[in-house]
């Protein structure tokens, strides 16, 4: 006697599982590949590549003729608090109805940006309020009053960033900092990416004025809003155009 075994509906059952455990994967790779791809795409993209537009290390032992300033008797080129070197450019603040002292260049740049710079600032008290601020860089307008608070170091324990005290990065007076910006525009947003010290922070700009989003007639400056504040090896870049 012969026995026939019927395998069609387990064949059948077997695919079907082999099928759904293969649809399962497919459904849960693709919105893996959202996460993983950028990363991917990250890890073999080219290297950004930044070119030096402008640098000032004040071992003339003057202040250039590039730089504008305001409150010029409050500025002076240093030799007793300096970044390596014989010099640094030292400014002072008011305390109380003094107004605030700086320098102030055009650069022509194009996005992003970085600038770089050592700081140091003295231990004098914090008391214009609003204007609290050693350590600033400021933006401007070309040929216009338009400014933009970029970064101060706002007061012990915190900073400014975009006008607005961030306590995330503390720091002391009386010692060396260097601080690197680096301004972006992604997806017609404003970014600045900033380390200090080796602290590092990132923010969106998201009160930048249009002519920073153009970034178009843009004037780098450095100044002290109370106390003083000494600057030196300060260093603007742009990104290398791609050939």
């Amino acid at each position: 006697m012969i026995c026939v075994r019927k395998t069609g509906g387990e064949v059948s059952t077997r695919l079907i599982v082999v099928l759904t455990i293969v649809g399962v994967l497919i459904v849960a790779a693709v919105p893996l590949g959202f996460y993983v791809y950028p990363s991917i795409k990250q890890l073999f993209a080219k290297p950004e590549q930044l070119e030096i537009i402008f640098e000032e290390d004040f071992e003339s032992g003057e202040l250039a003729t590039e730089w504008k300033s305001w409150n010029r008797n409050q500025i002076s080129i240093d030799g007793k608090i300096k970044r390596g070197g014989n010099y640094s450019c030292r400014m002072s603040g008011g305390m109380g109805s003094m107004g605030s002292s700086g320098i102030r260049r055009s650069c022509d740049s194009r996005l992003p940006v970085v600038i770089e710079f050592d700081c140091y600032n003295g231990i004098e008290p914090f008391n214009r309020n609003a204007h609290d601020g050693k350590g600033i860089v400021v933006l401007f307008q070309t040929g216009g009053g338009s400014h933009y608070w970029l970064f101060s170091f706002h007061k012990p324990g915190s900073i400014a960033l975009g006008w607005v005290p961030d306590k995330k990065v503390e720091w002391k007076a009386g010692r060396w900092y260097h601080v690197r910006l680096k301004i972006e525009l992604v997806e017609k947003k404003l970014f600045v990416n900033g380390d200090v010290s080796g602290r590092s922070y990132k923010k969106e700009l998201s009160n930048a004025y249009d002519w920073m989003k153009k970034w178009e007639n843009v004037d780098f400056s450095f100044s002290c809003g109370t106390g003083t504040a000494y600057f030196d090896n300060i260093r603007i870049y742009q990104a290398v155009k791609d050939d």
